[in-house]
């Protein structure tokens, strides 16, 4: 699930790498909970940020969401994480 999560396959998860401090885990988030929901009463908000890079991912997943066109780059960078993604995962 990680792999194909990483090669972005799901449109509504986003892997997240550790970065230092700032996280500390490898993390998904998951665009399918990015509104208001009944779970948000048990969950903490925290003050973190995505790089621009992520947050490109992001973006150009909400739009594939919502029905639009992603950008090339995009596309692009999901076709070569496609190919590079090991047959067991597929």
């Amino acid at each position: 699930m990680t792999a194909r999560v990483k090669c972005m396959m799901y449109m509504e998860f986003v892997y997240v790498p550790q970065s230092g401090l700032i996280i500390r885990n490898p993390s998904v988030i998951r665009l399918d909970r990015m509104f208001w929901s009944h779970l948000l009463g048990a969950s903490e908000p925290q003050s973190l940020f995505l790089t621009p890079e992520i947050l490109g991912i992001c973006w150009n997943q909400i739009r594939i969401l919502s029905g639009d066109t992603p950008e090339e780059d995009y596309v692009s960078m999901r076709e070569l994480l496609l190919m590079d993604l090991p047959e067991e995962c597929k």
